[in-house]
């Protein structure tokens, strides 16, 4: 980790710090550990107290109260005295086992060193009960009771005698708790907790909600716990002990330790410099009549500039070509689309229109990377009418370009006259390539060509070949450009260096002007029709074929009676025109384009690719996966077809454009590389699986959640979370890479953990008592890490020790140190359930963390003012002794 991390290191601290205070009512009698007895240890007599025998290894009830009076025979251990005396034999028993465990860690003293020490240990514990708080809250742990009727008070102790250490790993233990006594570590450590405990935190933007950090989770813990969310909470508890127990977990953080110590910021695609901007400037001048070179110049830039970054390939936003839409704009165009999905009456029964669009992606995946590939990259200089304008322009496209431009512009009909109507050219045009199967054999015919023809013989009963098609819909262009006329194009009146436009382009004929330059544009780009013949002798020779089953789907999945170029929005070919008004081509070509030639196979890219251009590679192969696989389907019932309005997906939309501009390129670099992330990980699947029940149960939840998540919380996110997403998936290290992304599919696969984790989620959320507590805590937090005195304590290097520890990656110490204690935690969190024999019902013992909780639940505020109480203490430096002692005990 480094300060480039802050999210990671911030969020191991708040864990910790929650952890370590949920168990702290367990720990407030803990000193030490219970080591191996193969240890050595020692026993000196008390001068004075010469009738005791103190040689023995261990120091049982009778020796220890005795000791204790020849100590108090003054009276200066009153208050230990007083507290021993009111222990019953089992609490006393199990004090006394701990003391025993600190011994054996002592190495050998003199008399007098021993007679210091117990004496600083018994006046430590006298003193220390001597506070009123901290004899209150020990008394308090006394009375509270476990789920089986232990007090809380001897919990931590039973816990301590089952922890064994081996020999090396009690040294270890040893050494390093002495080694961060020295080096200020510990001090550090115990300083941070007042912080987080009862320093009152001032939030600039919200003062009224000043206070100590982690009071209002306590304060929660009363309504959350008594919430019906404990089979969730203790699945979601038993998975967390289970990844504690995990071998591969060192190795794992270790990757996520070397990911966030090394982010990759997002960086703009480079500019285009193969286009050669002197052919450019020579179109322009000869189209837009600009005579002066370096005037040439820039506008051959701008128009490299909006071939690279418009987002639409057809329309204009205040007179130049659109760079970005507004949501309500984008809304507008998209929302009748979607409406069209879902509604059942505009499709056939058999065949709804979003299946015919998903049945091309399905069937042919790889077949389309390769198509659109192809198409992408292939410029050529046009000239082109905006609509509106009377001018034309000169146009940067590519052939998915030209494609595109052929459907806008072939998209109108003309009541000639008033008295018949021409239809929708662009639809009869789709029309005739959706029937032209007449260059495959019969039996590749689909059922609905069958019927057409149910006896095929070549020459009479036959559909027309893809050619043919093409001829007829040339000779339709030709029959309306004679009908309509051309628009009057402008003449460039040149006089030495003075060059100006004569003519205006318009005509004045009968047929609107509107009507000649949609003619005019699509005879532009219509020989990529031509290109994509099957024979062409073109790089795209049968590209026809992938679209004429794109429309001949789109055709059998409109309602019989609306299969004509009349019936305008009804016919399903009205989809694929508006998709085309939103620049989805374009937007495919713009991407594709950054893919360099030699990986225009997607299965067959080299290995040594370049990052970004295996990123691509990965991206297209996920989302080739995800539109492939059945899983999809609900998810998209989900979001299109059941509810009309849309609204989540809506919201989903608007929480993207709310954001500012400076955060898109993040955002775009955080969705780019989480789903080539997901390829490569193979989570595209197992993600698709658990959205399904996750979108279903949850909609209206999440909607509401998304309608008031603030633009700036998901702007911090992404901007942690896009350079350490990129930096995930170009780490070198892959095979603990694969062992984090099995984990993960662990965690993902099963659906239920996600649910429980949502159910416990908005227990808390709906909740409005918690809800509120919940917000307080995050924004006190957020004050606590930006104080620049909490940040000199400098925890995150502590972490980042306790990290290292963990990954078991010590400068020096026992290996398997780590282990034991990652499960002996993992133990203390989670339950075991158990089916009773012959009796056929589940038995359950909760786990420590859950009777922890439990007693929040029940006391909250006398639980949080025991550990408030040591915070202050801590802070007034009383506790300084204990750790002296404890030096002493490690060396």
């Amino acid at each position: 980790m480094s300060s480039q991390s802050p999210f990671l290191t911030h969020a191991l601290e708040i864990s910790i710090w929650i952890s370590a205070l949920i168990f702290m009512p367990l720990s407030i009698p803990l000193s030490g550990c219970a080591p191996s007895s193969e240890l050595p240890h020692y026993r000196h007599p008390h001068p004075t107290c010469t009738a005791l025998d103190l040689s023995h290894k261990t120091l049982d009830a009778i020796t220890f109260k005795a000791t204790l009076e020849c100590f108090n025979s003054k009276g200066d251990f009153k208050e230990l005295t007083q507290f021993t005396d009111s222990l019953d034999a089992q609490e006393l028993s199990s004090v006394l086992s701990m003391t025993n465990g600190l011994l054996r860690l002592a190495p050998s003293f003199t008399a007098a060193e021993f007679l210091k020490l117990l004496e600083d240990s018994l006046r430590f514990a006298n003193t220390s009960l001597a506070q009123p708080d901290l004899r209150s809250g020990i008394e308090f742990l006394r009375k509270e009771r476990t789920s089986v009727g232990k007090s809380f008070f001897l919990l931590p102790f039973e816990r301590v005698q089952a922890f064994q250490l081996s020999a090396p790993e009690s040294t270890d233990l040893k050494v390093r708790l002495s080694r961060s006594m020295e080096n200020g570590t510990m001090d550090q450590i115990t300083q941070s907790l007042p912080w987080w405990t009862v320093h009152e935190l001032q939030p600039k933007e919200t003062p009224s909600e000043a206070g100590p950090v982690l009071q209002p989770l306590f304060e929660a813990s009363s309504n959350f716990l008594k919430l019906p969310i404990l089979p969730s909470l203790r699945h979601l508890l038993r998975q967390t002990a289970n990844l504690l127990r995990n071998n591969d977990l060192p190795d794992i953080l270790r990757l996520l330790e070397d990911v966030t110590s090394h982010p990759l910021e997002p960086t703009p695609s480079p500019p285009r410099s193969d286009i050669p901007l002197s052919e450019v400037a020579a179109k322009i001048k000869s189209v837009e009549c600009i005579s002066d070179p370096r005037a040439q110049r820039i506008r051959a830039v701008q128009l490299v500039d909006d071939y690279q970054n418009a987002v639409t390939n057809g329309d204009l936003k205040d007179g130049q070509p659109r760079h970005r839409w507004t949501f309500e704009e984008l809304k507008d165009k998209v929302d009748p689309v979607l409406e069209k999905m879902a509604d059942p009456a505009q499709s056939t029964p058999s065949q709804p229109v979003w299946k015919a669009m998903l049945k091309i992606f399905r069937n042919s995946p790889e077949i389309l990377q390769q198509w659109l590939k192809k198409r992408s990259d292939d410029y050529q200089l046009i000239t082109y009418f905006y609509p509106g304008e009377h001018l034309p322009r000169v146009r940067l496209v590519n052939s998915l370009d030209r494609l595109e431009l052929l459907l806008i512009n072939s998209d109108f009909t003309y009541d000639f006259l008033g008295f018949f109507s021409l239809g929708n050219k662009g639809q009869e045009f789709l029309a005739t390539l959706a029937d032209a199967w007449g260059d495959e054999p019969p039996e590749a015919w689909p059922e609905g060509i069958r019927q057409q023809f149910p006896n095929p013989k070549p020459g009479k009963s036959w559909p027309k070949t893809l050619k043919e098609a093409h001829d007829d819909m040339a000779k339709q262009l030709a029959n309306y450009e004679n009908i309509a006329g051309s628009p009057k194009l402008p003449t460039c009146n040149s006089n030495d260096d003075n060059m100006d436009i004569q003519g205006t382009g318009e005509t004045s004929t009968l047929v609107p002007f509107d009507i000649k330059v949609r003619l005019f544009n699509t005879r532009q780009v219509f020989t990529v029709m031509k290109d994509n013949l099957p024979d062409s002798g073109t790089p795209y020779s049968s590209g026809l074929k992938l679209l004429r089953n794109l429309f001949y789907e789109l055709n059998i999945s409109t309602p019989e009676r609306d299969r004509n170029s009349k019936s305008g929005w009804k016919n399903n070919f009205s989809v694929l025109t508006r998709l085309t008004e939103v620049g989805i081509l374009h937007q495919i070509s713009r991407q594709l384009r950054n893919f360099s030639d030699s990986v225009s196979n997607l299965d067959l890219a080299d290995q040594e690719t370049d990052p970004t251009q295996q990123a691509l590679i990965d991206f297209f192969k996920a989302t080739q996966t995800a539109l492939s696989v059945p899983d999809l389907t609900p998810i998209l019932e989900t979001l299109i077809l059941k509810p009309a309005d849309h609204r989540l997906l809506w919201a989903a939309v608007k929480l993207i454009f709310d954001q500012p501009d400076s955060n898109v390129l993040t955002l775009k670099q955080l969705g780019f590389y989480s789903v080539a992330q997901a390829n490569t990980a193979g989570w595209v699947v197992p993600i698709l699986k658990i959205l399904d029940p996750l979108l279903r149960e949850n909609y209206e939840y999440l909607l509401s959640r998304l309608n008031l998540l603030n633009s700036s919380v998901t702007s911090q996110v992404s901007q942690w979370l896009s350079p350490n997403i990129r930096a995930l998936y170009e780490n070198q290290d892959q095979s603990k890479k694969d062992l984090l992304a099995k984990l993960i599919r662990e965690w993902i696969i099963d659906p239920s953990l996600t649910l429980d984790a949502m159910k416990t989620l908005r227990a808390a959320d709906e909740n409005d008592s918690t809800h509120h507590l919940f917000n307080v805590f995050f924004i006190r937090t957020q004050a606590l890490l930006e104080s620049p005195d909490y940040q000199s304590l400098e925890m995150e290097k502590i972490l980042r020790d306790l990290l290292h520890f963990i990954e078991e990656t010590p400068a020096t110490g026992h290996p398997t140190t780590a282990i034991t204690i990652r499960n002996f935690l993992s133990d203390r969190i989670s339950s075991w359930e158990a089916i009773l024999g012959g009796e056929g019902r589940m038995q359950s013992s909760p786990s420590d963390l859950e009777e922890v909780l439990a007693l929040l639940s029940r006391n909250p505020t006398q639980t949080y003012a025991l550990i408030a109480n040591v915070s202050r203490h801590i802070e007034k430096g009383d506790f300084k002794d204990l750790e002296k002692i404890l030096q002493k005990v490690l060396h």
